[in-house]
């Protein structure tokens, strides 16, 4: 079992609560937003998380090449992706939202992340199976 230090925890909680405060900020999480990426009349979503996964991975290879981490590339496994995918996108599609920022919505007051991604809970637990090391 791997166990963070204190500082590494702090670390990156905070490092989570700039991102989220950035996505915030940058109303990237609002519904009708995310309804208009959906339907390809804006890419403010996808331009930001496209930034997110470019500045993400030059951090992760300089963290690797400094020597601070390990790059491990595990294999794909379509059993796990497909049906998630199938699962995230259906959730997705109904709610309006990605699961991620439901206490986020939940300050603004919308009570539909918490029961309609509550209620795919148990499914989503029933479909992710310990990853063997």
């Amino acid at each position: 079992m791997i166990v963070d230090s204190p500082l590494e925890l702090a670390l990156g909680l905070g490092t989570g609560a700039v991102f989220g405060a950035l996505l915030q900020k940058g109303q990237v999480g609002k519904y009708e937003v995310i309804l208009d990426q959906l339907l390809l009349r804006e890419g403010r979503v996808l331009r930001t998380m496209g930034t997110a996964v470019a500045v993400g991975s030059v951090g992760v290879h300089a963290l690797a090449r400094a020597g601070y981490t390990r790059l491990q590339v595990k294999p794909l496994r379509l059993g796990g992706v497909i049906p998630g995918a199938v699962l995230f996108g259906t959730g997705l599609a109904l709610l309006g939202y990605c699961p991620a920022p439901r206490s986020r919505q939940s300050a603004r007051g919308v009570a539909t992340p918490w029961s309609g991604h509550s209620a795919c809970s148990p499914v989503r637990s029933s479909m992710s199976a310990p990853t063997p090391r």
